[in-house]
């Protein structure tokens, strides 16, 4: 689980104050299981490949220097979290790396280089990716601009054969089972409009309304 999202559960306490990308696509997504993570505090089931990712963010803002991030480019700002107001709903987003000198982002995810028959992304993916419109939104609402040109880094998985491999080298490759990290770094490039900003508003502040209508009809029976 996200940063931005553990910061919203407390067991038992649970209530809507704020809004983030990964609040409101759970949201869009599921709303049975939304429902059941958090006005319920029911824990999700493990996920392996959350688990695999966290351990690559986790290189990525502890060991920059590490040789496989050698084609990762570099912002100055990595995994910090970012609070603004969307009108009266308070929006908190969790760009992976920022840049305040150039009011750059750039979203770095990991995938295998085919995913159910097809890549785990590719531009038109990309160019649909909400997440990436709420974080340029974020940044022009909190500094007054953003750079229109983000990035999003695709992070290849392989198969390897893990068996083979000591132990400290599977730690250091981020091994999930026989997957692994080995260095390639996929970028591909997205300019967003201000009419994609706007969108992005609308879409997390009508999540925002929806699950606070549906949380105060819920909790009668909490």
């Amino acid at each position: 689980m996200s940063t931005e999202v553990a910061s919203f559960y407390t067991p038992k306490k649970w209530k809507p104050t704020c809004i983030s990308y990964s609040f409101a696509r759970f949201w869009y997504d599921n709303k049975k299981a939304f429902r059941s993570r958090y006005y319920y505090g029911e824990k999700p089931p493990s996920n392996p490949a959350y688990i695999f990712g966290s351990a690559i963010s986790d290189m990525i803002k502890n060991e920059p220097d590490h040789p496989l991030l050698k084609n990762l480019p570099r912002y100055s700002m990595v995994d910090e979290e970012y609070t603004v107001m969307l009108g009266d709903v308070r929006f908190v987003f969790h760009p992976d790396m920022f840049e305040p000198f150039t009011f750059s982002f750039r979203e770095i995810k990991t995938g295998m280089q085919i995913s159910g028959g097809v890549p785990s992304w590719t531009q038109e993916k990309v160019n649909n990716h909400m997440q990436l419109d709420c974080y340029s939104l974020g940044i022009e609402s909190l500094f007054g601009q953003v750079n229109e040109l983000c990035h999003l880094d695709w992070l290849v998985k392989v198969r390897r054969d893990s068996s083979v491999l000591p132990s400290k080298t599977k730690a250091a490759l981020g091994v999930e089972g026989e997957i692994a990290f080995e260095g390639e770094v996929i970028t591909f490039e997205r300019v967003i409009s201000s009419a994609e900003r706007y969108r992005a508003k609308e879409w997390l502040l009508q999540a925002f309304y929806e699950i606070l209508a549906d949380f105060n009809n819920e909790k009668k029976n909490l």
